[in-house]
């Protein structure tokens, strides 16, 4: 672990590292908490156990997860037909080729997300990635096709989970409110873990 690396905080399976600043000031860590930057301590560890949970079966830690990725979308769509409101006729049925009602409604949905940007980072995070950038408030990966990438969402939630596990509190309680199908999902997998 490079825990003095200045930049962002990342995680390569080259070196099998993570590499972050622990004492870099981030604002998501002091909301929920902590004076030194845990959050993405917690995020960049999530990749890292993504990869080395389960060596001895070759499998990532997402692998044991079957429909992780429908489970997200399946959360993520049913928390903004309900914060909306919508009647069975006016439901959103999926995150792409959307009307221009519905991108008006992503961006909305995107604002309130924004009033706790802090808190919601993590579920700001997998929004972006589940749209495609539709839904936008800045914690982001800006890297042009990174949600393209195979697999690519379900690491992040992976590490975006992990990170709201470990730190607890309200970042735990937004996770579950936002996608309470797939966190169950992926806190049973580490309970069978432990």
């Amino acid at each position: 672990m490079d825990c003095y690396q200045k930049g962002k905080g990342y995680y390569s399976h080259l070196d099998n590292k993570l590499h972050f600043g622990i004492n870099d000031s981030r604002d998501e860590s002091t909301v929920a908490g902590f004076k030194l930057n845990m959050t993405t301590f917690f995020h960049e560890y999530g990749h890292w156990l993504d990869h080395n949970a389960l060596k001895t079966t070759n499998e990532t830690f997402r692998d044991r997860l079957p429909n992780f990725l429908d489970n997200l979308k399946k959360d993520g769509l049913e928390y903004i037909n309900n914060f909306f409101g919508l009647e069975t006729n006016e439901r959103i049925k999926s995150f792409s080729h959307n009307s221009s009602k519905e991108k008006e409604l992503f961006r909305k949905f995107a604002n309130n997300i924004s009033r706790n940007a802090d808190k919601n980072s993590s579920i700001s995070d997998l929004f972006d990635g589940l749209t495609n950038h539709k839904i936008y408030d800045g914690y982001v990966h800006k890297t042009k096709g990174y949600w393209t990438r195979p697999q690519q969402i379900e690491k992040e939630a992976v590490a975006e989970m992990f990170e709201a596990i470990a730190s607890g509190g309200e970042r735990d309680a937004t996770m579950e409110k936002y996608f309470p199908t797939a966190y169950s999902q992926f806190k049973d997998l580490i309970r069978s873990l432990l």
